[in-house]
């Protein structure tokens, strides 16, 4: 057989054209079955960050792919960077991270789905932080629990991480008290800071959830906890009494008892002002001690009873006890007669049991040292007080009076007060009583002579001189006791008028010249 070399390529070339063909078949029929090049047509994303207790987070994801095999990579961001710290099977929907502490920071992931090959299927192009509280601080005196958190995050994956909008919009505040179940206190938008109401000492625990408003998709923050205790109130409070100042003689003292177990208290002194009517601010004082003194330097308690209230602070500074109304007693004294003066005065106020007797104190002379000349049942806002039975040179000084309150028994905390008036003073009018017509042979012994009458006081540089109708002088001296008996040169005198001029020093020492006339009787 011969061999033809042209018939051989011939046949050569038809096998070559085939097999292109069949090989162009192949490489269509394999570029339209799924590879790894079609991969991004699955998708992966992170549905929320959750945290479940104080070391666990439960990361939630949706995949869509078209493989069945292979497994989810969980990537956790530690210190910096993403770092894988998982992988569970393709077919699982979250993971518990469970080697965390929820109190110290807000942890950040992302995931990826690999085939059983190693080759990816799909990346998550998203990294969710959950919702971190971070801050709990109480306010006490305003009775407020003050939160503050970092929102829940969202950031990308790939390079530098560049934040993203978070898919939860609204916030809520749940509260459990003393252990109970979680609680909606409190709603906003995408703030970082609430302030919720504390009205009972107890236990206060708090998380953040974050939502999608008609959806069920939630996170929620990790939960912290403070045992909130307010301080504790003054129970008792007592103004034990307003005394006038014996020695200025205007001044109050405020005597007051009062709670000291508590921390830093503080009271507010007011005094009422007369003219408004109105309590106003005289002082602030703060102590722990549970007898408190205070001298009231601007009262004016001589001329007008002085009234207190006092208001009770707590460390808040806040107002938790009002005291009842203290006034002082205020006592005026007035002559109305030669050897009568009287006494008038308001009842005082501000024991709970009131008082139980009033005692009367006078002196005679401003260095003299008081004597109780009377002892008055209470409810008494009067006393007379007759001082006839006094020597004629007494007369000569101011009389002073004061008045002591003393408190009935029953006292709640044990104490029997005494309370002084302010006080007065009577500056006696000085009377001079000269007859006008006397009788030396009269049956009564006061008509018989003729003789000045000085009444409250005893004269000095006195002297008397009278005359007859003529000018001639009858009669003379300077002792004020001494009278004229109607004699003249040691006979009776003629019945008549006779004039006379009186000349003395008054109890201030002023000096006074009185003239006048007298009839002489037979």
């Amino acid at each position: 057989m011969r061999f033809n070399p042209i018939h051989l390529f011939s046949k050569t070339t038809c096998i070559y054209r085939k097999a292109i063909l069949i090989g162009l078949w192949m490489l269509l029929f394999v570029a339209l079955l799924p590879t790894a090049a079609n991969a991004q047509e699955s998708t992966i994303n992170i549905d929320s960050v959750s945290v479940v207790d104080e070391n666990s987070i439960i990361i939630g994801w949706t995949l869509e792919t078209d493989h069945e095999e292979g497994y989810i990579e969980i990537h956790g961001r530690t210190s910096g960077a993403h770092n894988v710290i998982a992988t569970v099977p393709l077919n699982q929907s979250y993971f518990i991270d469970s080697g965390v502490n929820t109190n110290l920071r807000g942890y950040s992931y992302y995931v990826v789905a690999w085939q059983p090959n190693g080759d990816i299927i799909v990346a998550g192009d998203e990294a969710h932080q959950n919702v971190y509280l971070d801050t709990l601080i109480p306010d006490i005196c305003a009775r407020l629990i003050y939160l503050q958190w970092e929102s829940y995050r969202v950031e990308t994956t790939a390079g530098n991480p560049e934040p993203l909008p978070s898919p939860f919009e609204n916030y809520r505040v749940s509260l459990s008290y003393n252990a109970g179940d979680f609680v909606t206190v409190y709603e906003t938008g995408q703030q970082e800071l609430a302030a919720i109401e504390a009205e009972e000492p107890g236990e206060y625990c708090f998380r953040i959830q974050v939502f999608i408003p008609g959806t069920e998709i939630t996170a929620s923050s990790n939960v912290i906890c403070a045992e909130i205790s307010f301080l504790p109130q003054p129970q008792f409070f007592l103004i034990r009494k307003a005394s006038v100042e014996e020695d200025s003689n205007n001044n109050v003292e405020l005597l007051f008892h009062a709670d000291n177990t508590i921390p830093d208290p503080a009271y507010i002194i007011k005094r009422m002002n007369h003219d408004t009517g109105a309590y106003q601010p005289l002082d602030t004082i703060e102590t722990s001690l549970q007898t408190i003194a205070y001298t009231d330097l601007s009262a004016n308690a001589s001329v007008q009873q002085e009234i207190y209230s006092i208001e009770v602070l707590d460390s808040c500074r806040t107002v938790v006890l009002q005291s009842v109304e203290v006034a002082t007693v205020y006592l005026q004294a007035s002559q109305v007669s030669p050897v009568l003066n009287e006494l008038q005065w308001n009842g005082y106020n501000g024991w709970e049991q009131g008082v139980a007797e009033y005692i009367v104190q006078r002196r005679t002379g401003e260095l003299a040292p008081y004597e109780s000349i009377a002892t008055l049942a209470p409810g008494t806002t009067s006393y007379t007080d007759d001082i006839s039975f006094l020597e004629q040179d007494v007369f000569n000084e101011e009389i002073y009076y004061r008045l002591q309150a003393i408190e009935a028994a029953g006292n709640p905390f044990g104490f029997t007060d005494t309370v002084f008036s302010n006080t007065a003073a009577v500056s006696r009018e000085v009377e001079i009583f000269v007859p006008n017509a006397f009788k030396p042979s009269s049956q009564i012994p006061e008509n018989r002579l003729f003789k000045p009458v000085f009444t409250a006081f005893s004269p000095s540089g006195y002297s008397i001189t009278l005359y007859n109708r003529w000018g001639q002088q009858v009669f003379s001296s300077d002792d004020y006791l001494q009278a004229w008996d109607g004699q003249y040169n040691g006979q009776e005198a003629p019945a008549g008028v006779y004039s006379w001029v009186l000349r003395f020093k008054d109890a201030r020492g002023n000096d006074t010249e009185k003239r006048g006339t007298v009839l002489l009787l037979r």
